[in-house]
């Protein structure tokens, strides 16, 4: 066990020397991509509500949106770009220095890989100081990080995810911050598919490719966002 460990600790220490001596834009993906959303962008009769995520975050905007209807205007700036990448935090300052927001729910997780984890927990307060400094009235709702399928192939990545996720908790803890638990729904929401399902199959509420979600999980996922939000406005559903 002292031996895993040990090689844990290193492999830590290399991943996180590999990426401090490379520039950020070295270490973007293949395909970067940035989705900003303003919803009755000329209205302001409403709470405006921002959320902030990945692909993730995507597939359960339009439930939020549906659950809000009426209540909030919903704004969405999803994209691959890491914690730790400038360029993530020029895309929030572009959306919250245009449209003035009540409520910021986010998420930025699943992506930056080369990053160590406590890489991911120094640069959480760089990502709430922009938040607070462009926003400075809003309030912040912190989403855990969704797991993968519990594959073999994804073993290492969900233990990953709950280290960051472990981590940002400490920091939103610190900061008074507000948290959503996604990754618990979808552990609740696996646990229940096992039950039910065939043992021939793979259970659980991921799509094919072990990231994404099917749309029943999707439209959950969105529910119990869209509820953190009236929860903090001090709405009722």
């Amino acid at each position: 066990m002292k031996k895993i460990l040990l090689a844990l600790t290193v492999s830590g220490l290399v991943l996180s020397q590999v990426a401090a001596a490379q520039s950020p834009a070295s270490l973007r993906e293949d395909i970067e991509w940035c989705r900003i959303w303003i919803e009755c962008a000329a209205k302001h009769d409403l709470p405006r509500v921002l959320l902030i995520g990945d692909s993730i975050c995507v597939g359960y905007q339009e439930t939020v949106s549906q659950e809000l209807a009426g209540k909030a205007h919903v704004a969405m700036c999803a994209s691959s770009s890491a914690l730790g990448d400038p360029l993530l935090l020029d895309q929030i300052k572009l959306l919250l220095t245009n449209y003035p927001v009540d409520v910021i729910h986010f998420n930025v997780g699943l992506h930056g890989w080369y990053y160590s984890e406590e890489d991911y927990r120094k640069e959480l307060p760089k990502l709430l100081e922009v938040l607070r400094k462009n926003a400075p009235n809003a309030k912040l709702i912190w989403a855990t990080s969704t797991p993968m399928r519990p594959d073999p192939k994804n073993t290492g990545k969900n233990k990953r995810i709950e280290r960051r996720n472990q981590a940002a908790a400490a920091v939103m803890a610190g900061q008074g911050v507000t948290v959503d638990d996604l990754f618990g729904l979808v552990q609740k929401m696996a646990k229940d598919a096992a039950s039910q399902a065939d043992s021939k199959k793979q259970p659980g509420p991921w799509r094919d490719d072990g990231i994404h979600y099917l749309p029943e999980a999707r439209t959950l996922q969105g529910k119990q966002v869209a509820k953190s939000v009236l929860e903090v406005l001090g709405q009722s559903r």
